[in-house]
């Protein structure tokens, strides 16, 4: 089994960056099954390997927290290796004999995996550090034969595999070699469509790169044109054919060095905006394109030789042409306002007559061609409408789905719902001071960091939620002074209100906003179809995850939103909600049930302890299990209690798990032949009477 002192030893002698990666434990994965897991083998950290360090004190806190964790090795760029995966069960080691028999044999450093395959460890060659070049692959180089370059990782010895084998190393002293030139050049072979064509570019040309381009990534940029800055320079790697995740690995020195620096989602989100516009100028027949920048929803031209800048707002098009608001400034050493906001019709040949005499009298400039310029790129940006990628940039997100796992999707809506009165605002709030925190404030529910809300409230004051945060943020020994948190009373639909939110989300960094609630906020019927359909239009255009709160009338027993199909299924992630309280009490228990995930199997039941202190103005949550109240235990399945029976136990009998749950052994058995080698369901164990029972490996 693999311990910290392995881990360390692994960063002490050869400098890799480790991870903790869920083991085996009597033939069942840590994680207990959790997502259709690769046993033994799939991350402990939110991140995966991205979160791999050479940082002694955070590989402690992690094997602290998770002692009998496997090792991971993020490869590439990260720990300076490669890595060759032979799988016997595919044939790979008759490839890879073949393989040297014909180019020459291959010495390096090897471990034995616990399937029986080998791993072959080589050194990162010069020139392919940071540029993403040698990545992974799954059979390119021949049957049974993958890499792990950048964007990968692997299991290190003394790790335990699923067979219950441990990873052992054959040669562990001897130093790795460079990969031999005919396997770098099979390596390539699979990433040699660089935006999907036929030619593999060098690596990035930063040496023959501008000079600004340098300066950027030595330096970062400030607040105020981190932004600009950012496009501009996603831009220009843009323009020499790099892939996706290769501008993203070669930005990364000047994203950490911005003020503020760049989240990974969002320099994502620059590089393919950067994309984006490259089709657009194409389209727009534009020869010598001003820089652009699209932020809170104003699209921002900038003539940089003349110092002229354009902002563009509430761009539409009718029947009549194309509107706009626009605002013309200086920038520079001397700055000034030229015209604007005003409103202007970019295709109307006497509206622009107009604005170009308008703007000449205010400045002396060739605005008819900027005025047309302009208008192309504007009117390619209307037709451009959504982005059309190629799925192949997109099969390894390089952030976690999770916002708050598993009660909050990333870049997807969830919706909380239930009955008046259960405590759903609070619940919400509480996630919201979680993520805003990166403290656990809802137990078993893990914020990701660095996320900052925005609660859109069409129920209630600043004052009450207010007085909510305080006593949440006094539950968990914080001052709430010292977490800002961001409330904003609305009136109107989320459509009608859409560009001010964006603004929000700009102006503040905004990356989760909470709806409460959804009946209100989609301004009609949430039971009807066009209602559901115009909140989520409009919800998808703000590009943010969410907590959506909804409501659920009296005695619906659909366990769906509304009792709406269309609520159910245009969320991605549900959650019902129901408790109990005595009358008079100060302590609530809830429950919340997973009624759908999308991509996994939904999560086991929630409990929490909510308990209001009056003397100390506070409000603390706990964990609770549900079937010990019996309100919420009624909605719990009986496969989940026998789940929770069995996850940290030896196999039991039938007898056993119900005298335990003190049930009746009819309708465990029931239960247990019910879910027999179903996923996340039982299985039996050995063959002597009475059968024993454990979870689905």
């Amino acid at each position: 089994m693999a311990t910290l002192k392995d881990a360390l030893a692994y960063v002490n002698t050869r400098s890799w960056a480790v991870f903790p990666v869920h083991t085996v434990v009597d033939g069942k994965c840590t994680c207990n099954g959790a997502s259709n897991c690769s046993p033994g083998k799939h991350p402990r950290t939110p991140n995966g390997f991205h979160d791999a360090t050479t940082d002694p004190g955070i590989i402690a806190m992690w094997w602290e927290e998770w002692p009998d964790s496997n090792i991971g090795v993020a490869t590439g760029s990260t720990s300076g290796i490669l890595v060759v995966d032979v799988d016997i069960k595919h044939d790979g080691l008759q490839t890879w004999t073949e393989l040297q028999d014909m180019n020459g044999m291959v010495n390096t450093m090897t471990s034995i995996t616990g399937s029986g395959g080998n791993h072959y460890f080589f050194r990162l060659p010069e020139g392919y550090h940071d540029n993403g070049l040698l990545k992974n692959t799954t059979g390119t180089i021949g049957p049974g034969v993958d890499t792990r370059g950048d964007g990968g990782y692997i299991i290190l010895p003394p790790s335990t595999h699923a067979s219950g084998d441990e990873y052992e190393w054959v040669r562990p002293l001897t130093v790795e070699v460079e990969p031999p030139e005919w396997l770098i050049s099979l390596w390539k072979k699979p990433n040699s469509d660089v935006l999907h064509g036929t030619e593999q570019p060098e690596a990035p040309p930063i040496g023959d790169a501008p000079r600004w381009v340098s300066q950027l990534l030595d330096a970062g940029a400030p607040e105020g044109k981190r932004n600009s800055e950012a496009h501009r320079l996603a831009s220009y790697f843009r323009s020499k054919l790099l892939p996706r995740d290769v501008i993203a690995q070669v930005m990364t020195p000047f994203a950490e060095k911005c003020d503020p620096p760049f989240e990974v989602k969002e320099l994502y989100a620059t590089i393919d905006s950067a994309q984006r516009y490259a089709i657009i100028v194409q389209a727009a027949g534009v020869h010598d394109p001003p820089e652009f920048t699209e932020h809170g929803g104003i699209l921002e031209y900038v003539w940089s030789k003349a110092n002229l800048r354009i902002q563009v707002e509430e761009l539409w098009r009718n029947h009549q042409g194309l509107h706009s608001e626009v605002t013309v400034d200086l920038i520079g050493d001397e700055p000034r306002q030229i015209i604007g906001p005003v409103s202007y019709n970019m295709t109307s040949v006497s509206g622009r007559d107009n604005m170009v005499k308008t703007l000449k009298n205010r400045m002396e400039a060739d605005w008819y061609e900027v005025l047309q310029t302009l208008a192309r790129l504007c009117n390619e940006h209307i037709r451009a409408g959504q982005d059309v990628v190629d799925l192949r940039d997109y099969t390894d997100r390089p952030w976690s789905q999770w916002a708050l796992e598993p009660f909050i999707l990333d870049d997807m809506p969830s919706i909380i719902f239930g009955d008046g009165g259960l405590g759903k605002s609070l619940i919400a709030l509480a996630a919201m001071c979680s993520l805003n925190t990166g403290k656990v404030i809802l137990p078993e529910l893990d914020p990701e960091a660095s996320h900052k809300g925005l609660y859109l409230d069409w129920e209630s004051t600043s004052y009450e939620h207010g007085a909510r945060f305080k006593q949440l943020m006094r539950g968990i020994g914080e001052s709430p002074k010292d977490h800002p948190i961001l409330h904003m009373q609305v009136s109107q639909s989320i459509g009608l209100m859409v560009p001010v939110i964006r603004r929000h989300i700009e102006s503040e960094g905004v990356t989760f906003l909470i709806i409460d609630s959804a009946g209100l906020a989609c301004g009609g019927d949430p039971a009807s179809v066009d209602s559901a359909l115009k909140f989520f239009e409009a919800l998808r255009t703000l590009k943010v995850p969410s907590l959506i709160i909804t409501h659920q009338s009296k005695g619906d027993t659909s366990q769906k939103p509304f009792g709406s199909v269309y609520w159910h299924n245009m969320a991605r992630n549900t959650w019902e909600i129901k408790k109990q309280q005595v009358p008079g009490e100060t302590v609530l228990h809830v429950g919340l049930f997973n009624r759908k995930v999308n991509g996994a199997s939904p999560h086991p039941p929630v409990g929490f302890k909510i308990e209001f202190d009056s003397i100390n103005d506070s409000i603390a949550i706990t964990p609770a299990d549900i079937k010990d109240t019996p309100e919420l235990a009624g909605d719990v399945d009986t496969i989940e209690f026998v789940r929770r029976e069995l996850m940290d136990s030896e196999p039991k009998t039938t007898r056993e798990i119900a005298d335990a749950l003190e049930m009746k052994w009819d309708t465990v058995n029931q239960t247990l032949n019910r879910w027999l080698d179903r996923p996340n369901g039982v299985v039996k164990v050995g063959t002597i009477k009475p059968v024993k029972w454990t979870l689905t490996p």
